[in-house]
């Protein structure tokens, strides 16, 4: 049977590293593979573009736990929420046993969660800041060229 390969698996490093991982979080947490299939576009975020700044901002900030599926719907972004609950948990691993708990879990999955609203928001407004700064630097330009040719071009 011959399968497609992924570009890790072209690479010969997909088993090496991810695959323990992927096969002991299956084990220990039986939801992610579910999660996984149906939100496979965990990082595309889709930008609105257009309408008022409310709600753009509103749509950019709940991208981080609404997501869009592969089927055209859309629904509860499980695989980010999960994944940042799992950080959270594995990261407790690093402090000292007095800076460890559910709360804390909570609270630092909620802080990488709200770190990825902030970046959809700047991924939704980018154009918008974009635009502004270069019609600034085109209209100085302008001024600066006027000003050159007047400056040139002196009257009697």
């Amino acid at each position: 049977m011959i399968t497609e390969l992924t570009g890790r698996e072209r690479l010969g490093t997909a088993n090496v590293s991810w695959r323990p991982i992927q096969i002991h979080l299956t084990e220990i947490f039986g939801a992610m593979p579910s999660c996984q299939v149906s939100c496979m576009k965990i990082r595309d975020i889709f930008v609105k573009g257009t309408g008022s700044f409310k709600s753009r901002a509103a749509y950019a900030a709940a991208a981080a736990v609404w997501c869009h599926r592969d089927n055209g719907t859309t629904g509860p972004n499980y695989a980010n929420v999960l994944g940042n609950l799992i950080g959270g948990a594995i990261s407790n691993l690093y402090y000292p046993e007095a800076d460890r708990g559910v709360g804390l879990t909570f609270g630092r999955a909620l802080t990488v969660t709200n770190q990825g609203a902030i970046g959809a928001e700047l991924i939704e407004f980018w154009p918008d800041i974009s635009r502004h700064y270069q019609r600034k630097h085109a209209e100085k330009m302008a001024r600066k060229a006027a000003q050159k040719t007047a400056d040139s071009n002196p009257q009697p």
